[in-house]
């Protein structure tokens, strides 16, 4: 179990390094199934720029910020090794012993990283590898797949350094947009598509969990000019090849080789191919170096981290400092800078600002770009408060693309505006396309959770946290809903789990409060005061309504508001600010942000 971090970054030399190519060359001796390594990053170190042996970049990493690692790491890897199970009430019980009651004092960085270190060692214990190996996301469920359906999953780096992932992820991302714009398809999101990365031993497993009649699969060899591509669809109910090629060309062919790929498995599926498409003609005009930056771009922004949004902006800036017309890395580059304002990573009054400069930027290349509207929409929603402009820029969107399930913020939009059930129709209509998209079942969980519907929403974001055991606010969402329901050792369980300090902290503010430890959930409130009272406003705000502190739940309303909080567009309906429901001062704060009472 190599650890990467900065630390191993820094050291050009040291044992752990002969250690690790001992680890590389023990690999030769074993069947291509055996599970060995298991390379986790405790940091931002960025996997395409680590310095190890090229034999690590074979496998798929883990990541486990501060060297925490998450309870499905240390099951999965148990699983592995052959440990039992513990049962519900055993983990319970352990994860209970484990969380600390009180606030901790942050760690000096040093000290943190080696116990992260330690961490990690112990983690041992749980079952990543059984997951990389097995070829099946954790409890898949069978959706009925559509006849004309079908999910493209990424291209294996089959060159000789493994340097080209980003290429190969790069190639099935473009041929998906390209399949989506053919009439009558149904393609499955690259969220969920994305999923089964390096796990599709079992194709007609994939397909059932997608609800995808064919499944493309395929593979990328780049050397020098040259390259090579391999692509097959698969029918995903018998197992049945349909169709498969092999591309030898020069590397600067790659557009014209995805637009073969994409024509080809239409023909084979008898479905009728616009020539000239708005998407494939702007995509034919950049050059093969704008192109390369565009897809090393695409590879760092869906890590969804501040440093793979970093990393991406700065690459679609090159690839647009090459070719200035490239609509799709100007769309790219809006989308990160709307992603790194959205995740709080930037004050979000000049993030805002940056990303609404970087959509109009996109629009005056290509006023038909849905991307760019459904991305003006995200602005007007989580930074104006501007409902009416929201709902007409997502209306435009979804008319240039209404397959596109990307445009779950319709959703979002109905679910901020209180209009519960329409945002929960939405959802079920993105879950078609994208069944295992943990954003889809964060909003479905919160619209349900507004409605009362307590089972239901817990089951969403059970799912949620299932698909994604790092989601920020996922354990924290949980958790209140488990509260609601009167669960209330079982809450405190589930945000124990929490990744997100700020959340953390305030749910178990929260469930000590429920559980009539008043002072424990007042070292819980002071510590997230004291730490995060320039970026967490609304969630102090949701801590002190729920204790019955109302004056101060308005005075932090007051700050999320001019601080311009993102998590402040979820007051409507919030159950935590239930005490404040028929105060004049919440019928005017919702005025002020133009919503509905």
């Amino acid at each position: 179990m190599p650890i990467v971090s900065s630390n191993t970054q820094a050291r050009d030399e040291g044992y752990f390094r002969r250690e690790w190519s001992l680890g590389a060359e023990r690999t030769r001796d074993m069947a291509d199934e055996k599970a060995f390594l298991v390379p986790v990053v405790i940091d931002e170190t960025s996997e395409r720029r680590a310095s190890v042996p090229d034999r690590f970049r074979l496998v798929q990493w883990t990541r486990l910020p501060e060297g925490e690692p998450s309870p499905a790491f240390v099951e999965r890897v148990a699983g592995l090794l052959g440990i039992e199970r513990p049962t519900e009430g055993s983990a319970r019980a352990t994860l209970a012993t484990a969380s600390p009651l009180r606030p901790v004092a942050p760690r000096p960085h040093a000290l943190r990283t080696w116990l992260g270190i330690g961490a990690v060692i112990i983690a041992v214990t749980g079952g990543w590898l059984l997951w990389r190996y097995s070829g099946k996301p954790a409890t898949p469920t069978t959706l009925v797949a559509a006849e004309k359906s079908i999910a493209v999953l990424p291209f294996v780096d089959m060159s000789e350094r493994h340097d080209q992932e980003y290429f190969g992820d790069g190639m099935a991302e473009e041929i998906l947009s390209l399949l989506a714009q053919i009439p009558n398809l149904k393609v499955i999101g690259r969220t969920s598509s994305f999923k089964f990365k390096g796990k599709t031993d079992d194709l007609r497993l994939v397909g059932s969990t997608l609800g995808a009649t064919y499944v493309v699969e395929g593979s990328v060899r780049r050397a020098g000019d040259r390259m090579r591509v391999t692509a097959q669809l698969i029918d995903a109910v018998s197992g049945a090849h349909r169709w498969s090629e092999t591309y030898d060309r020069e590397a600067s062919d790659v557009l014209e080789v995805q637009r073969e790929i994409a024509q080809n498995i239409s023909s084979e599926l008898r479905l009728e191919v616009a020539r000239h498409t708005a998407k494939s003609s702007r995509r034919s005009v950049m050059s093969p170096a704008a192109y390369d930056l565009y897809l090393r771009g695409l590879h760092a922004k869906n890590r969804y981290d501040q440093r793979g949004l970093e990393e991406a902006i700065v690459d679609f800036n090159r690839a647009l400092e090459v070719d200035p017309t490239f609509v799709s890395a100007a769309e790219e580059l809006a989308d990160a800078k709307v992603s790194i304002a959205a995740f709080g990573l930037v004050p979000p009054i000049s993030g805002y600002a940056d990303a609404r400069v970087a959509v109009g930027a996109v629009l005056k290349l290509d006023s038909r770009s849905a991307t760019a509207h459904a991305l003006l929409a995200s602005i007007h929603i989580w930074n104006d408060w501007d409902w009416k402009a929201a709902e007409e820029e997502l209306n435009i969107a979804a008319a240039l693309e209404p397959t596109n399930p990307d445009f779950m913020r319709l959703a979002e939009g109905r679910l901020l505006k209180g209009e519960w059930r329409d945002a929960i129709r939405f959802c079920e209509r993105s879950l078609a396309l994208d069944p295992l998209s943990p954003s889809v079942y964060e909003t479905l969980g919160w619209a349900q959770l507004r409605l009362g519907q307590y089972s239901e929403a817990e089951a969403s974001h059970r799912r949620l946290v299932e698909l994604s055991p790092t989601y920020s606010f996922g354990y924290f969402e949980l958790a209140e809903t488990l509260l609601l329901q009167g669960k209330l050792e079982q809450a405190l369980v589930e945000v124990s789990k929490e990744r997100n300090p700020a959340a953390r902290l305030a749910g178990m503010a929260i469930a000590m409060m429920a559980l009539k430890r008043k002072r424990e959930s007042d070292d819980y409130l002071a510590s997230l005061v004291q730490s995060y009272s320039r970026d967490a406003a609304y969630l102090i705000a949701g801590v002190h309504a729920f204790r019955g502190e109302k004056n101060e739940a308005f005075a932090w309303l007051t700050t999320a508001f001019e601080q311009r909080d993102v998590w402040l567009t979820g007051i409507k309906g919030d159950p935590l600010l239930k005490s404040l429901t028929g105060e004049a001062r919440l019928t005017e704060f919702l005025r002020k942000m133009n919503l509905p009472q």
